[in-house]
């Protein structure tokens, strides 16, 4: 159950398959420790953009989140040409167990020739029937090596929250997400967390 102040389980499954339910699906987990707060909860894969392409060959990487019982659908981080390097959840939650996780809209916060369908179900069609399907992408060719280390199209996955924690107190991270602030610098407002990837995946 989720309680401000207090750690919780996070899940990021990724794999090199658009359809989860063909065979048997590669995948690696990475388990994230958070803390509950009031701010929007981040998972910044350092070096993300260069491990999943020397991991992973195929073009078609996709990837979902999971917290508590609640899993969202799929999400496109590479296609070809293409990097969906960024993708905010808003996670529902009730008296402290999350019911639901949704994809906040984003393409507002982009060029429209910049939009393209990048969430699915996990047969590989567009979900439809809950959050946005559609997000924002980074041409490949305009990737870059930052200064500090990683990649400007490293993964970057966003958690807010709405609804009330175990101990009642009223959740309002959600209200700080992207598709609020049209042009609005999200990441002045966030305390990443960097995670190494090498060690992560396994």
């Amino acid at each position: 159950m989720l309680n401000v102040g207090s750690p919780a389980a996070v899940c990021l499954y990724i794999s090199p398959q658009q359809d989860w339910t063909q065979g048997a699906v590669q995948y690696s987990r990475s388990f994230f420790e958070m803390t509950i707060t009031q701010d929007l909860l981040a998972i910044n894969l350092k070096g993300s953009y260069a491990d999943l392409q020397t991991k992973y060959s195929s073009q078609n990487v996709t990837y979902f989140l999971q917290v508590g019982n609640a899993t969202s659908f799929i999400f496109s981080y590479s296609t070809a040409g293409r990097r969906f390097m960024q993708s905010t959840l808003i996670a529902y939650v009730d008296a402290g167990n999350v019911t639901a996780l949704t994809q906040d809209v984003s393409c507002p916060t982009c060029d429209s020739s910049l939009c393209a369908p990048f969430s699915f179900n996990f047969s590989n069609y567009p979900k439809g029937d809950r959050g946005a399907t559609e997000g924002c992408f980074t041409p490949v060719a305009e990737c870059e090596v930052l200064p500090s280390g990683g990649n400007s199209c490293d993964l970057q996955v966003y958690l807010t929250l709405q609804g009330s924690d175990a101990s009642g107190r009223t959740l309002f991270s959600s209200d700080a997400r992207a598709s609020q602030f049209n042009g609005f610098d999200l990441l002045g407002k966030v305390d990443f967390t960097a995670w190494n990837l090498n060690y992560l995946i396994k």
